[in-house]
């Protein structure tokens, strides 16, 4: 790995590698050799990249994305016990309202873990927390932004997107550089439940959830907001619920 002349808001280094297994395995070992909180590796490509689900992988040629894995320590966050991929998430939202867009597209936060424009995917967050015996030790955010990818090979249940669909070219580095000041302003927020309800994909629409780990369960239901975890609060037939995982 090389290191990256990029600031960083947390002091500590920003790492390239051109082709790993994984980010979150080199930030994992960064980690774990004593690197400093804030620290980040940056790939050129993965060639597994991890999603939330066994068995989803974030693939991209290289260059296509900006892919990479910072970890903070819990203490960095001013609301440690809000959702952080809700918060790297917010972050990524709010450096995307400030690009130069061709034509302005509807950015929003797509309970728990993805950015949209437009109503496609252009961001997925993967947020990973280290233990210690007292609670979370730190946390490991692995962020892939489409930057400049002009179609997308594969089967998808809707079509992604990138920034270059929608007018604009930024390489990874450039793009590293600009996003890190948003990431440590979101996890400065001391009221993030509310910056990220204000971005909160499909609030006060009709929303079908699939639940994990319960067979074909779904709940469907007006989505209200986010609870004071981050869990998603949706009016059912049946009531108010707040679902705490799923897609």
């Amino acid at each position: 790995m090389t290191e990256l002349r990029v600031a960083n808001p947390w002091g500590g280094t920003c790492w390239y590698t051109p082709e790993t297994f994984s980010t979150m395995d080199d930030a994992r070992d960064l980690e774990a050799r004593g690197e400093p909180g804030g620290s980040l590796v940056v790939a050129g490509y993965q060639s597994q990249g991890v999603g939330r689900h066994q068995g989803r992988n974030w693939l991209s040629a290289p260059g296509d994305s900006l892919l990479f894995t910072v970890f903070w320590p819990a203490s960095l966050f001013a609301v440690p016990t809000f959702a952080p991929s809700l918060v790297v998430g917010l972050g990524v939202c709010r450096w995307l309202q400030g690009l130069a867009w061709a034509a302005s597209p509807q950015i929003a936060l797509k309970w728990p873990n993805d950015v949209y424009l437009d109503g496609r995917k252009v961001a997925g967050i993967l947020v990973r927390s280290r233990l210690s015996s007292t609670g979370p030790h730190s946390y490991h955010a692995g962020v892939g932004i489409n930057l400049r990818q002009q179609h997308f090979a594969g089967e998808f249940r809707q079509q992604p997107t990138s920034l270059a669909l929608h007018g604009v070219s930024l390489s990874p580095e450039v793009a590293l550089g600009e996003l890190l000041p948003h990431l440590q302003a979101a996890l400065a927020l001391v009221d993030p439940k509310t910056a990220c309800e204000g971005l909160l994909w499909r609030r006060g629409e009709v929303l079908s959830v699939q639940v994990p780990d319960t067979g074909s369960t779904v709940v469907e239901g007006v989505v209200l907001g986010l609870d004071a975890a981050g869990g998603l609060r949706v009016a059912t037939s049946a009531g108010e619920v707040v679902v705490n995982s799923g897609e």
